[in-house]
């Protein structure tokens, strides 16, 4: 029998397939038309399956008026068919209701005798055993303790990519935390689609992530050595740039800027490096390394001993033990003055309240 000869003969049609594009429309206006007057269609599948506009035009027949669309669209949106029986296997009986309102389907002309039916099970495939998460990519991002969560579906199937999952904790994640992520879609819903879920649910381990840096002793030598070799070049850099007016953004003395621009720079030295670690958290950097440098800049009338602060945030230990801070954009970090005390309270010792300073050993 094909499936437009089953809508021709069936007193009672229960649809219970998922939906697809192969199943878009699966009952459609033809199939509809060929339906039994009387006849019960009941739709436990997605709303999509059912071509809603080809069943209101059958309910409504050819000499329909405004408000009977009305009430029949109504009265189809209205309807609910349940089951309360669980764990059902081919052979068992099953126990439907139809829900309803009353009103739309009065005034829709629907007569429903029964509202409750009793069907044999059969057909029901043993449906796949899947892992979901395994087609689900779930990492970690950012450095401890304000890591987030990242979840990506990866799946191609039709109905798997539409799966969407939640964490428990999706920020202001630590090293070592327990993240549980559960699917959104209940294991009752996915099984009437197939799909027999082993787990709703699956915990992750943030184990690799980055930490910030807790110790001045884990700031590596070699990274410094860097920074003070950029340090350096940067001085040198913005001195000579034509640009730029060392001397007057160093003195506020507005004198420089009548001088004729060729300003150059000698003596340039590493004073000192300190690493600042937040005593609590809630502080605009987990952690500073700052770094004082001095040098000699003259142009063509006179010259200036100048100070510097260079300073770096969230100086961090990567996965595999590394200590790395970001040392970009050094034209940007530094401030300078001709007073390397004031300097020095103003950018360091003025955060001694909320972080703890240590200096580091530059040899």
């Amino acid at each position: 029998m094909t499936l437009d000869e089953l809508f021709a003969a069936s007193d009672v049609i229960s649809i219970h397939v998922p939906y697809s594009s192969e199943t878009h429309h699966l009952v459609n206006d033809e199939r509809i038309k060929k339906m039994k007057p009387d006849a019960i269609l009941i739709c436990t599948a997605r709303g999509g399956i059912v071509d809603e506009d080809a069943l209101s035009n059958k309910l409504l027949g050819k000499k329909a008026d405004d408000d009977k669309k009305y009430y029949v669209r109504k009265f189809i949106e209205s309807i609910n068919v349940y089951t309360t029986d669980t764990d059902i296997k081919n052979g068992d009986k099953v126990h439907c209701e139809i829900e309803f309102n009353d009103t739309y389907a009065d005034n829709a002309g629907v007569d429903i005798n029964k509202k409750q039916y009793t069907y044999k099970a059969k057909g029901i495939n043993a449906g796949a055993k899947i892992d979901i998460y395994s087609g689900v990519d779930v990492t970690f991002s950012g450095i401890s303790p304000d890591a987030r969560i990242i979840i990506d579906n990866d799946w191609d199937d039709d109905y798997l990519k539409t799966l969407t999952f939640t964490a428990d904790k999706a920020s202001s994640i630590k090293l070592n935390d327990s993240i549980k992520v559960s699917c959104d879609v209940s294991y009752e819903d996915m099984a009437r689609h197939g799909i027999l879920a082993k787990a709703c649910e699956m915990t992750y381990t943030a184990d690799k992530l980055a930490a910030y840096c807790d110790d001045y002793t884990k700031v590596n030598k070699d990274v410094m050595a860097d920074i003070y070799k950029e340090i350096k070049e940067t001085i040198t850099k913005e001195t000579e740039d034509a640009t730029y007016r060392m001397l007057y953004v160093a003195t506020g003395n507005t004198d420089y800027l009548y001088h004729l621009n060729e300003e150059n720079v000698s003596d340039v030295n590493i004073d000192a490096a300190y690493f600042l670690k937040a005593l609590a958290a809630g502080q605009e950097a987990d952690n500073y390394i700052i770094v004082q440098a001095s040098a000699v800049v003259s142009d063509n009338e006179s010259s200036e001993p100048v100070s510097y602060v260079f300073r770096y945030a969230n100086a961090y230990i990567t996965v595999d033990g590394d200590f790395n801070v970001g040392h970009d954009n050094q034209n940007k970090r530094f401030i300078c003055g001709t007073d390397r005390g004031v300097l020095y309270e103003e950018y360091i010792g003025a955060l001694s309240d909320n972080y703890s300073i240590d200096r580091i050993d530059n040899n």
